[in-house]
């Protein structure tokens, strides 16, 4: 059981609040379903990153082709690709923005090159 300690303060006492350990106790871990073990922001990712590679298909019917020019293609296509690969793998977001980084430039000089 808590227990629970007076100060006096200016001839006044006053009961000092109790932590959330004292109330609650040592209780052992939960065997069930943990939501903080979920790696959120790597679901997340992949999700937008799905619905940006359907927007990006899509962008043909929605946007006049001649409007946007082939380096812009090359990029709008390696962000959808950089959310999925984040979302499924175990590499962090520094590592994997370097690739699509290295992806699209690649893809501009191919575009210059050839």
């Amino acid at each position: 059981m808590a227990q629970f300690s007076h100060v006096l303060v200016s001839n006044h006492p006053i009961q000092i609040v109790p932590s959330k350990r004292d109330i609650i106790g040592n209780s052992p871990p939960s065997n069930g379903l943990r939501w903080s073990h979920f790696q959120w922001n790597r679901i997340s990712a992949f999700f937008v990153g799905v619905v940006a590679m359907g927007l990006y298909f899509s962008m043909n019917s929605m946007v006049d082709a001649s409007q946007i020019p082939s380096w812009g293609y090359e990029i709008l296509a390696v962000i959808p690709i950089g959310l999925i690969w984040y979302g499924l793998s175990r590499s962090s977001w520094q590592e994997i923005l370097k690739a699509i980084v290295g992806i699209a430039v690649g893809g501009m000089l191919g575009i210059y090159v050839f």
